[in-house]
């Protein structure tokens, strides 16, 4: 199992990219602000079709509302949403203008989710950004093969409690992990 899930995390990853430079999104993202990827693509961790990019700046209505008309003259995706979560409040996400996008690439189902943050939206996230450098191997299995348990028994527990619980706490059994998630009511 140990080779089989890091394979399955490396071709998402892989995939990730090639989807990525296919539609050139961080080219076109980066004429309107600095982008951070982030998320599992940014950790290494991925186990589905889901890729999270900030694009740091000054945002309004208008600027948002600017790119994505230019996204959707120059990107060939499926699916386009645009999302005011600065009005229209979810506590699971950050208050700004969101970009999601949905297409179907080499087979699977996949899912780019673009916020528009400034610089202190970005350092009041209550979550930490983990980069791939920082995980050991020992870390990175024991998050994945928490991801997949998660999913296979569809839990709801979100991979950033899953990346505390194993970066932060030293957790690394299913039990373990399992235990410290639902300290923090999710759905164990």
């Amino acid at each position: 199992m140990k080779s089989n899930i890091l394979e399955e995390s490396q071709s998402f990853h892989r995939n990730a990219v090639a989807l990525l430079k296919k539609h050139r999104i961080i080219e076109h993202l980066q004429k309107h602000g600095e982008v951070l990827l982030t998320g599992a693509f940014a950790a290494n961790l991925m186990l589905s079709g889901d890729i999270d990019i900030y694009v740091l700046g000054n945002w309004d209505k208008p600027s948002v509302r600017i790119v994505f008309e230019q996204l959707l003259d120059t990107v060939d995706i499926k699916s386009w949403q645009l999302f005011n979560w600065i009005k229209y409040r979810d506590p699971r996400f950050p208050k700004a203008w969101y970009i999601g996008l949905k297409d179907v690439f080499r087979g699977r189902k996949w899912k780019i989710d673009i916020w528009f943050l400034n610089k202190k939206q970005i350092e009041s996230l209550p979550f930490a950004v983990w980069d791939s450098k920082s995980i050991s191997d020992s870390d990175r299995l024991a998050i994945l093969r928490f991801k997949k348990y998660r999913d296979q028994k569809k839990l709801e527990i979100s991979s950033y409690r899953i990346y505390q619980a194993v970066l932060e706490r030293g957790k690394k059994s299913i039990g373990e992990i399992q235990k410290y998630c639902g300290r923090f009511g999710d759905l164990v």
